[in-house]
């Protein structure tokens, strides 16, 4: 989805924000992926219910809790009314920020060195995506 959506949307010589809503193929190509986004939201919904049945409570945060809940309503209004335009950017650093988060449960599932210093760089990059797509 990542390089999908920046691949559509800024190979073809569209402005980072203030990207006109384009019905054609190009268009089309961008809205695929702000949709496949939007499915992915319920494929996120399973970390949710792997913490439940973990009995891994603290990790169900209110923070957590609130985007599981207002993420799928928010990215159908997307997909709903307006799935090409500007909906690419939030879409694909919210992709990009999961790739990076997955990575680094992958690692310290297998318990690597690399998944301690990795934490730090996790949430940094969590608060920056944050930054970007709310500015």
């Amino acid at each position: 989805m990542v390089v999908g959506l920046w691949r559509g949307a800024l190979t073809d010589g569209q402005p980072l924000w203030g990207k006109a809503l384009d019905l054609g193929p190009k268009g089309h190509a961008i809205s695929f992926f702000v949709w496949m986004h939007y499915n992915d939201k319920f494929v996120e919904y399973l970390d949710s219910l792997f913490f439940i049945l973990r009995r891994n409570f603290f990790l169900l945060t209110g923070l957590h809790c609130w985007h599981h809940l207002i993420m799928g309503p928010v990215w159908w209004a997307v997909i709903a009314h307006a799935a090409g335009g500007d909906a690419w950017y939030g879409s694909m650093w919210n992709s990009f920020i999961h790739v990076v988060m997955y990575a680094y449960y992958a690692l310290k599932i297998v318990k690597s060195p690399l998944a301690g210093p990795m934490q730090m760089w996790v949430t940094v990059l969590q608060l920056f995506q944050f930054c970007a797509v709310a500015s």
